[in-house]
């Protein structure tokens, strides 16, 4: 965030305000809100910076930096972010693409991306298309038998608790947002309550 000539980061933000700060609707709706007059942005016509050399064709991407001897390789991700493991990788469907090298288990001893195998080839459109063909079997851990019910309802479970809660006041409909894990990463989750409705 950014503001004359000052900048914080909404980690900062995050890590030193009172998660728990609760808002009755009197206090709402005394909150003040700039009149539309003094609007920069909200209804206002604005033009990307990128937006001409995007259409022009003069804006520069990573996919266009070329240096002597270099290849292109894209990922096979795992099914699971964590625990995965490479058991064998079939590329005999990928071999007859001409351009096409090697694919190769990423060895990752960060484990930021375990289970990751790359596709090499001569050139970008090779590497992708070699990526379709080439066939990796993974071993996954319990991570792999969590589906998106799971989380929900986890999710759901989070909010209900007061730990790492902000809720607003609203009378019969509420907003709440949970946080959890602040070191590793940020679960936010956005709940609505009306008269006793749920989705």
């Amino acid at each position: 965030m950014h503001a004359n000539g000052r900048s914080i980061l909404y980690g900062d933000i995050v890590s030193h305000g009172k998660l728990q700060r609760a808002y009755t609707s009197e206090q709402l709706r005394n909150i003040p809100i700039k009149a539309p007059g003094e609007r920069r942005l909200i209804g206002r016509d604005t033009m990307a910076l990128d937006v001409p050399s995007k259409t022009n064709g003069a804006g520069r991407y990573g996919i266009d930096t070329v240096v002597e001897g270099m290849i292109y390789a894209l990922p096979k991700i795992p099914p699971t972010h964590y625990d995965s493991k490479v058991v064998s990788i079939d590329d005999s469907a990928a071999r007859h693409l001409p351009g096409y090298i090697q694919s190769l288990a990423l060895d990752d001893p960060s484990d930021i991306a375990p289970g990751w195998v790359m596709v090499c080839a001569e050139s970008f459109a090779v590497a992708n298309h070699a990526a379709d063909l080439v066939k990796v079997t993974w071993r996954s851990g319990d991570a792999a038998h969590v589906s998106e019910r799971d989380l929900q309802n986890r999710a759901a479970e989070l909010i209900e608790s007061t730990a790492g809660r902000a809720r607003s006041n609203l009378g019969s409909s509420g907003f709440y947002f949970v946080f959890a894990h602040m070191g590793i990463g940020l679960l936010s989750a956005l709940h609505y309550r009306y008269s006793g409705w749920r989705r």
